[in-house]
């Protein structure tokens, strides 16, 4: 009986060794392909934030046109504001 189990487990052995050497062949190739996958992104992504980053970002006169913007309403306003304080109705005469 146990030449029998001997026999039985070495087949089951070679299967598995088999299938090993099958699964070894795909995961080689899979190997590669990750591997030039990560190279092509590694040599893209720098290029291309830098083009998402220029494209998108607020550009520099948009941003002085408001600074500027809001300076000159909250100087319009406080003239406005002057001006009505010194012809409304005074409080001691």
């Amino acid at each position: 009986m146990s030449v029998e189990r001997l026999i039985a487990m070495d087949q089951r052995l070679q299967g598995i060794e088999n299938t090993v050497r099958d699964y070894q062949g795909q995961f080689s190739s899979l190997q590669s392909v990750l591997k030039d996958s990560h190279s092509s992104l590694a040599e893209s992504l720098p290029k291309r934030m830098g083009d998402i980053i220029t494209t998108s970002a607020p550009r520099m006169g948009l941003l002085l046109f408001i600074f500027i913007g809001v300076q000159l309403l909250l100087a319009g306003a406080y003239v406005i504001y002057k001006r009505r304080r010194a012809n409304g109705p005074k409080k001691y005469l």
